[in-house]
């Protein structure tokens, strides 16, 4: 082949060159109806990077983007700028290919009737079949379909769905607002998805097969007939929901008001879920599980309401879900488990939840556990739960294993203020704290045709016209050992002694420094985990003989437990705080907040545990050992504290502080602690950045030498933070 000459390779660069000219003016937006009469004349019209722009109206027609990556946009938005189907389909078809820049933005889609494949329809508004095309920022109401009133993923679909209002939408069978199945994976993000209906299943989100990621959405008010008011997980579904808001979802007449995960596993992760409801004898007010492995992390589940059981959490057959750290507060069930049910065969992990103030009608306001289910329950608070039998847990032909939870408050008008037990339960609990809990019979707890194993544990302060503590009848067995019940009991290491806990009137159960259950536990137990409720370590030497043992309830008395929690008794035996940080006594933790340069000072009352004035001497300590703090204290009439100044690093680890430098030997010793005046204020100190600190201070006891017995003060912690 002859080289092409010179004068015709200019030529055609300059031809060229006119071509990507012409190209780039064609990228300009093809305008509706300006240039076209219609949106789908514009799209035939454009070419892949093109953008039709449409002006406001109301445009009679549906549209096929025919797998163009182009960007179809209303001007105005989609208050002004409509698209209605003219007969039966779908408004917005996608199933040509277009990939994420295939985009539908700011119109509002309506009156579609959904794509037919064979006898049923999908997607009313938008049917997406085997692409991935955008959809932002539209108004999706008034539509319907079979499937997927609002918009239908169908045969690996893979959209990206953002900032839409998918409203007022209805599917015959299932996906009120969105319907995704056959291996589906969209990304469903930051929509309004509200009232919408389904016959079936569904009312919101329908899932089968599919594993999208649903994130930050506003799904409520919408209504199921069937299961899943809110989302319906179906079989093999693994969807992420996280930081959505799951408000107002009915499920008329099956299980799950907010959420249904059936036969998968997805991942609940920090979502509001609230006031949903499970009606007609239904279950699982909030969220329902069947033969699931969900895991469900961190969620706020408040004031569901479940027709029969589960108001805020049913697991049912042989479900064996994950339930983590969430706030599952306030739900209702007419008949058992106001806060968690869990039933048939089912083995859940129920792991540092808050399961309070819940209520149901019959048994369980807290937790209910039946029909040979065997959960692991660890590090749950039960509080202020209300039910006519077991108003903290209900064991029912169930064997549970309960360690290191504290139940405080329940009150049931017949059996069980914490636990009722019936029906050959063989429970297993350790390390556990039951305080301040009431019924009619067994205050505590009450067991009937049940052989519990309870071991380590706290029984102080419920109440009941018959059994305060414990009641046993019905040929129950109740093996007790190593546990604290006034009253006695038989076993090994019972203990008729007060535990000594900071304040049981206001909820905090953490044990005193000078508690009698310190290092008393046994671990010869079923279950001795490593950490306690609050996560600190078990085996510690809280009573300085030198040998680390368990100690008895869910909180091991570590020392700087006892600086953080403690308080000083007053004279009629209730809790008094004598030091005070910028004036604060602290909230219930003994937290105040600063911020770097804040002045802080720090005062002293005179204790009423002691003389008036009583020696006196201050601790402080680093919750991070290995930084330096650039704080000094000068006390003013209370000698000098127990540490140098500015701390250092290394040597004022609350071990070291507690275990070393000592206490009794510091009272009473000149330039070590002094008699305090009625109100002694230390000058005013700042930290110059972000750390956590504790002060503390310890008292001699009324006519006591100085190496006598000690009350120690208030700890307050100060978190010094931007």
């Amino acid at each position: 082949m002859k080289p092409i000459a010179r004068p015709l390779c200019r030529l055609l660069c300059l031809c060229s060159a006119i071509l990507c000219v012409a190209s780039s003016a064609r990228a300009d937006a093809l305008r509706v109806p300006e240039q076209y009469p219609s949106i789908q004349a514009a799209i035939d019209a454009s070419a892949p990077g093109d953008e039709v722009w449409v002006l406001p109206g109301i445009y009679l027609e549906a549209l096929n983007f025919r797998g163009k990556a182009i960007r179809v946009v209303s001007v105005e938005g989609p208050d002004v700028t409509e698209i209605v189907a003219p007969s039966a389909g779908s408004v917005v078809l996608f199933r040509t290919g277009e990939g994420p820049d295939s985009i539908l933005e700011g119109f509002t889609i309506r009156g579609g009737n959904g794509t037919a494949q064979g006898l049923v329809r999908y997607g009313g508004g938008i049917q997406i079949e085997a692409c991935s095309p955008t959809i932002r920022g539209n108004v999706i109401r008034d539509n319907a379909a079979d499937f997927g009133g609002g918009i239908s993923c169908w045969s690996r679909a893979d959209a990206t769905i953002v900032d839409n209002r998918i409203a007022s939408n209805r599917a015959i069978s299932r996906g009120g607002g969105i319907y995704c199945d056959d291996f589906s994976f969209p990304s469903i993000r930051d929509n309004e998805i509200i009232a919408n209906d389904c016959d079936l299943t569904g009312g919101g989100i329908y899932l089968f097969h599919s594993s999208p990621v649903i994130e930050g959405n506003s799904i409520r008010e919408n209504r199921a007939v069937g299961g899943g008011g809110g989302v319906y997980c179906d079989v093999d579904s693994h969807a992420v929901l996280r930081n959505n808001e799951l408000i107002e979802n009915i499920a008329e007449s099956a299980s799950g008001g907010g959420v249904a995960f059936i036969e998968c596993a997805p991942y609940l992760f920090r979502n509001l879920i609230r006031a949903n409801q499970a009606q007609q004898n239904s279950d699982g007010g909030g969220v329902y599980c069947f033969k699931s492995d969900a895991r469900i992390s961190e969620n706020l589940i408040v004031d569901n309401t479940s027709g029969y059981d589960g108001g805020g959490i049913f697991v049912w057959f042989r479900s064996h879900p994950i339930l983590e750290a969430n706030v599952i507060r306030g739900n209702f069930a007419a008949h058992g488990g106001g806060g968690i049910a869990v039933s048939w065969y089912s083995m859940p992990e129920i792991l540092d939840n808050v399961v309070s103030e819940n209520t149901v009608e019959r048994s369980g306001g807290g937790l209910s556990f039946f029909s040979f289910s065997e959960a692991f329950v660890s590090g749950n608070e039960v509080v202020g739960n209300v039910a006519k039998n077991a108003a903290g847990a209900l064991i029912n032909e169930a064997s549970p294993t309960l360690v290191n939870n504290v139940m405080t408050g329940n009150v049931a008008s017949v059996n069980g203020g914490a636990i009722y037990m019936i029906w050959e339960s063989e429970p297993i609990l350790v390390n556990n704290t039951f305080v301040g809990n009431a019924a009619a019979t067994g205050g505590g707890i009450h067991a009937s045709r049940a052989y519990p194993v309870i071991t380590n544990s706290i029984f102080y302060g419920n109440q009941a016209d018959v059994a305060p503590e414990i009641q046993v009848s019905a040929a129950a067995n109740v093996q007790l050992s190593h546990c604290v019940i006034p009253g006695g009991w038989p076993g090994t290491g019972n203990l008729d002694i007060d535990p000594k806990l900071v304040s049981v009137a206001a909820g905090d159960v953490h044990l005193r420094f000078d508690s009698p259950c310190v290092d008393r536990g046994t671990s010869v137990a079923p279950i001795v985990g490593q950490k306690d409720k609050d996560g600190e370590d078990r085996l510690v030497d809280g009573d300085g003989d030198g040998m680390a043992v368990i100690d008895l309830g869910a909180l091991e008395m570590a020392p700087h437990n006892a600086a953080r929690y403690g308080s000083v008794n007053a004279a009629n035996g209730d809790l008094a705080d004598v030091l005070f940080v910028n004036g604060s006594a602290g909230d219930a933790r003994r937290v105040v907040e600063a911020t770097p340069q804040d002045p802080i000072e720090v005062s002293v009352i005179p204790t009423p545990a002691g003389p008036n004035p009583a020696p006196f001497v201050l601790y402080a300590w680093e919750a991070e050992p290995d930084r330096d703090t650039l704080v000094s204290l000068q006390p003013r009439g209370l000698g000098v504290m127990c540490f140098d100044s500015p701390l250092s690093s290394g040597s004022n680890k609350p071990f070291f502080v507690w275990n070393n430098l000592g206490w009794r030997q510091h009272l009473g010793v000149p330039g070590r602690a002094s008699l305090p005046a009625p109100s002694t204020v230390f000058e005013t100190s700042r930290v110059g950045y972000e750390v956590t600190l504790t002060l503390q201070g310890f008292i001699a006891d009324a006519g006591s030498a100085a190496d006598g017995p000690l009350s120690i003060t208030n700890a307050i912690v100060i978190r010094v933070t931007e």
